[in-house]
């Protein structure tokens, strides 16, 4: 058992060497600390960061290192793959997607939908990562797990195949059919081709046009229906706007890479432009479909401040106009297309 004064998080002995590269400086956020002294208070073991908890540095404080359970490396490693596969907008995409298959379908296989979305989403963001993981080493990105080290390449791997085998199963084999599968497995393809082959080309929004126009499509197709024009055209422009505005937050170390894509090549004034005049179409499309006045008037706003505002306006003003068009898309959906009888 610890001594009081090995306790003492004021008394670290001197002779304890500096912090691994990955612990340089991090700032912990406020629950990361707080969890962390939770934890530290009933083991003794003193944890930096949830982020890396499966990481004990020995010696810390003057403590004896101590073997962290298997619990804690299970949720570890499980976050880790998360974060890996870019969980913000792959659970948007889900989420997305079921309440189209909602509007389309009922409930019921709406839920079995999202869950084959999600494991094909995961495949995108697991080979994105992997893939850009010597350019994320080089800039020192430590929010990557695969810099971080909490988890491996290999366990990457095996994720990816993982996450390819379910996303094929579901989604052949459960509601959308194999037309609507085939589909949307078609889209996983155009976003692992991007990865590999497109990002760093001119064609680089071509991937996001075809996968995000693929993605509605697949739905109505299992419908037994045609997807009109209209949604293919609103998928498409919102799948080129989100990879512009996934570029113009790390243009610059894009451009020190020498990855090439259209945003690259423009640059971020006139990106910023077609994204702007992109959002605009879309929102006019949608508006033409169903009419909303006051969504096409915010959707004009906040357009005009992703063109000619700061840049702390871009992200949030692109989110804004993206996220209203996604609501009128599905709302357009419900009302033109209409729900399948159960």
């Amino acid at each position: 058992r610890p001594t009081s004064r090995a306790r003492s998080p004021s008394r670290r002995p001197r002779s304890a060497p500096p912090l691994p590269l990955k612990f340089q400086n991090l700032e912990l956020k406020f629950s990361e600390r707080a969890c962390a002294t939770v934890l530290y208070r009933f083991t003794h073991v003193p944890i930096v960061g949830l982020n890396y908890i499966d990481v004990i540095y020995p010696n810390w404080y003057g403590l004896k290192s101590r073997q962290v359970s298997d619990t804690y490396l299970v949720f570890s490693t499980f976050k880790a793959l998360l974060v890996a596969a870019h969980f913000q907008p792959t659970i948007f995409v889900t989420a997305v997607s079921f309440l189209l298959a909602r509007e389309l379908w009922w409930e019921g296989p709406a839920y079995i939908i999202a869950v084959g979305v999600f494991f094909g989403q995961l495949v995108v963001g697991f080979t994105n990562d992997l893939n850009d993981f010597a350019d994320d080493k080089k800039h020192r990105r430590l929010e990557k797990p695969l810099v971080a080290g909490t988890i491996t390449e290999k366990q990457l791997r095996k994720g990816i195949w993982v996450a390819l085998v379910l996303a094929i199963a579901i989604n052949l084999f459960g509601p959308l059919g194999i037309k609507g599968g085939l589909i949307y497995l078609f889209g996983i393809g155009c976003g692992v081709a991007y990865n590999f082959y497109l990002k760093a080309t001119p064609l680089s929004p071509l991937p996001y046009f075809l996968a995000f126009a693929a993605l509605p499509a697949c739905i109505v197709v299992a419908t037994d229906r045609t997807p009109p024009l209209w949604l293919l055209s609103a998928g498409a422009l919102l799948g080129v706007a989100a990879h512009f505005a996934n570029v113009i937050k790390d243009l610059k170390e894009d451009l020190e890479s020498g990855i090439r894509g259209l945003p690259q090549i423009i640059g971020e004034k006139n990106s910023r432009a077609i994204t702007a005049f992109i959002l605009i179409l879309t929102t006019i499309i949608l508006t033409q479909v169903i009419e909303n006045v006051l969504t096409l008037g915010i959707g004009l706003v906040g357009s005009l401040f992703l063109l000619f505002g700061g840049k702390r306006f871009v992200f949030p003003a692109i989110m804004l106009v993206a996220l209203l068009n996604v609501l009128l898309l599905i709302a357009a959906v419900s009302v033109e297309i209409g729900t399948r009888s159960p």
